[in-house]
C-alpha cells in the first residue's frame, strides 16, 4: 500500500525534525510552532525535495508556513507534471 502524499511530508517532518505530528497536523505552522533552526528548515525543504523528486526554489520556500502548504505545493508540482 503506497503513502499518501500527507503521510509522506509528515515522514520526513518526523525525520528531519523529530517531531511526530498528531493526527490534525495540517495547519501547524512550521517556522512558528515546530521552531525548526534554520539549519533544520533548510534539511527538511531538502529532505521533501529527495522525497518528492522535485525542487522547492528558495522563493517559494519564502510561501510556505504550513503543513498544508507544503501538501499544497508538493500537489501542484506533481499535477503540473501529469
Amino acid at each position: 500500500m503506497s503513502q499518501t502524499i500527507e503521510e509522506r511530508v509528515a515522514q520526513v517532518v518526523k525525520d528531519v525534525l523529530g517531531v511526530d505530528l498528531e493526527s490534525n497536523f495540517l495547519d501547524v505552522s512550521i517556522e512558528a510552532e515546530l521552531a525548526p533552526t534554520s539549519l533544520d528548515q533548510m534539511t527538511l525543504f531538502i529532505a521533501l525535495e529527495d522525497e518528492f523528486q522535485k525542487s522547492i526554489p528558495p522563493e517559494e520556500v519564502e510561501n510556505i508556513d504550513t503543513v498544508r502548504d507544503v501538501i499544497s505545493y508538493i500537489e501542484s508540482k506533481l499535477i503540473s507534471l501529469g
